[in-house]
């Protein structure tokens, strides 16, 4: 009886004395997720703005999260089909631009923005195909990106709190929440 209330006694302190640590862990994994959904979401949103063709968007663990076809002649070709004419560079552009509301939408909504390798990887590639895709040219595209992610930022906060709630979204889904909305 003695060791099982040492047991209990030594349990409770150990609780008493880690219950901040414990809560810090948790407030940070809920704070990073919610960072993550509104990355996500800002990506989506902002992609659907410029046209790319976007799928869903995910904060589940070891999922890739949101997807765009970076492939330019499928995309181009779904503008022709759509009887939107444009330069071939655009397709580079408003990929990039997608890439970078992400981020963008962290730093909006007051998150600092994690690294993303793989994001990263993706803009400096397009980048290279682009005439002009000096340092210069990087940083308007920022800009424009954060002008984006701020002209759209209530947009962006629906599909986050939504993602934040379900955790996936189809790209049907997120289409609707966006035909829905009523600004």
């Amino acid at each position: 009886m003695r060791a099982v209330l040492a047991l209990l006694a030594f349990i409770l302190v150990f609780f008493a004395l880690n219950v901040d640590r414990l809560v810090t862990i948790a407030w940070w994994k809920r704070l990073r997720i919610e960072a993550i959904a509104y990355r996500q979401a800002g990506s989506a949103v902002i992609g659907r703005r410029l046209g790319m063709m976007c799928s869903g968007a995910s904060i589940e663990p070891d999922s890739r999260g949101h997807c765009i076809v970076t492939d330019p002649n499928l995309i181009q070709y779904q503008w022709v089909l759509r009887g939107k004419f444009r330069d071939p560079s655009s397709v580079f552009n408003g990929s990039i631009l997608t890439y970078m509301a992400g981020p963008e939408a962290e730093r909006e909504f007051g998150f600092t923005p994690g690294e993303d390798v793989k994001d990263r990887e993706e803009i400096a590639s397009m980048l290279q195909w682009l005439p002009k895709s000096d340092v210069n040219h990087e940083q308007q595209l920022r800009k424009k990106a954060c002008g984006l992610v701020r002209r759209h930022k209530a947009k962006i906060d629906l599909v986050a709190k939504e993602l934040s709630k379900r955790r996936r979204l189809l790209a049907d889904e997120i289409d609707a929440l966006l035909a829905s909305f009523q600004h």
